[in-house]
């Protein structure tokens, strides 16, 4: 039996890999939707960002550039500035 806590890291683990999906797919907007979601379980925790970091080394090669990829990570940052007014560290 799992715990809630791993139930809630399954939850977010998978809306950042459907955003990933999403992006791939070019459907930018929802991919942001999936991964504020993913955010939203995370409490806007640094830590989301440290595994978005993480996730480009798999997304690179379906024409996902660095720069295009940072530009999503800096939304999702103003997100979350928007929404707590600080992110969470």
């Amino acid at each position: 039996p799992g715990s809630k806590a791993k139930v809630e890291e399954m939850k977010t683990n998978f809306l950042s890999s459907i955003g990933n999906c999403e992006l791939i797919l070019g459907n930018e907007n929802k991919a942001i939707e999936n991964y504020q979601k993913s955010l939203d379980l995370w409490n806007c925790s640094e830590e989301f960002f440290k595994d978005f970091d993480e996730d480009f080394q798999y997304i690179k090669s379906q024409n996902i550039s660095k720069e295009y990829y940072q530009s999503i990570k800096q939304k999702l940052r103003d997100y979350c500035y928007n929404k707590k007014g600080v992110i969470k560290l």
